[in-house]
C-alpha cells in the first residue's frame, strides 16, 4: 500500500473509534439522565441500525473524500506532466548553450594562440627594426662629414679633369 492509502485506512479506524466512543458516551449520558427521572424503566443500548446509519454516513464521506482525492491526483498529474515538459525544454536549451559555450571557448583559445604568435612577430620586428636603426646610425655620416667628402670628390674630379 502506498502512503496515502495507509493514511486513509488509519483515518477510517480513528473515525470508527470516535463513532463507537460517541455512541457509548451518548448511552452513558442517557443512562445518567434516565437514572434520575425513570428509575424503574430500562434503557436500551445503541442498536445495529444506529451503527449502520453512522457507518453509511462515514462511507459516503469517504467516497466523497476519495473522489476529491482522485480529482486532486489528476490535477497534480497534469501539472507534473507540464512541469516535466518545461524541464525537458530547458534541458534542450541548456545543452544548446553548453555547445555554444564550448564553441566560444575553442574560438577564444584560437584567438589567444593567434595573439601570442602576433606578439612574437611584433617583438621580432621591433628587435629587427632597432638593429637596422642602429646599423643605419653607424653607417650615417654627419653633415660636416658629408661636406668634407663632397669637397674631396670635387677636388679629385678637378685633378683628373686637368
Amino acid at each position: 500500500m502506498d502512503l496515502k492509502c495507509r493514511r486513509a485506512c488509519q483515518l477510517r479506524v480513528v473515525l470508527l473509534h470516535l463513532v463507537v466512543f460517541d455512541c457509548q458516551l451518548e448511552y452513558t449520558i442517557n443512562m445518567k439522565k434516565a437514572s434520575g427521572k425513570n428509575k424503574g424503566k430500562k434503557l436500551h443500548a445503541p442498536t445495529k441500525d444506529q451503527y449502520t446509519v453512522v457507518l453509511e454516513d462515514l462511507r459516503s464521506q469517504f467516497k466523497a473524500f476519495g473522489e476529491s482525492l482522485a480529482m486532486t491526483r489528476d490535477v497534480l498529474t497534469e501539472r507534473i506532466q507540464r512541469v516535466e515538459e518545461r524541464i525537458q525544454k530547458i534541458d534542450v536549451r541548456l545543452q544548446s548553450l553548453e555547445m555554444r559555450m564550448q564553441n566560444i571557448e575553442e574560438r577564444m583559445q584560437n584567438i589567444e594562440v593567434h595573439i601570442q604568435k602576433t606578439e612574437e612577430r611584433l617583438f621580432y620586428l621591433e628587435r629587427t627594426n632597432l638593429e637596422l636603426l642602429k646599423e643605419i646610425r653607424e653607417n650615417t655620416i654627419s653633415r660636416s662629414e658629408f661636406e668634407e667628402l663632397r669637397a674631396k670628390v670635387r677636388h679629385l674630379e678637378s685633378k683628373f679633369s686637368k
